[in-house]
C-alpha cells in the first residue's frame, strides 16, 4: 500500500507547525507576559511526565484489572 506524495507533505507540514507553535508562541509572548525560562521548562517536563509516563501506567493499570479491560483493548 502507497501513500500519496501529497499526504506525506501535509502530514510533515502539519508536524512541523504542532512542533514549532510552541516554541513561537514562547519567543513571541516571553516579554509582554514575562515568562521564565526555568519555569517554562518546569512545566514542559511536569506536562511531560503525566502526558507519559502516569497517564500510561495508569491506563494499563485499569485496563489490565476491569473485566471490560480485556474488551477494551482487544474490541473484535
Amino acid at each position: 500500500m502507497t501513500v500519496a506524495p501529497v499526504t506525506l507533505a501535509a502530514l510533515i507540514a502539519a508536524t512541523l507547525i504542532i512542533a514549532l507553535l510552541p516554541l513561537v508562541l514562547f519567543r513571541y509572548l516571553r516579554k509582554p507576559l514575562a515568562l521564565d525560562r526555568r519555569d517554562t521548562i518546569v512545566g514542559v517536563a511536569v506536562f511531560t511526565l503525566f502526558a507519559m509516563i502516569v497517564e500510561r501506567a495508569f491506563h494499563g493499570l485499569v485496563l489490565s484489572q476491569t473485566p471490560a479491560g480485556g474488551w477494551l483493548t482487544q474490541p473484535l
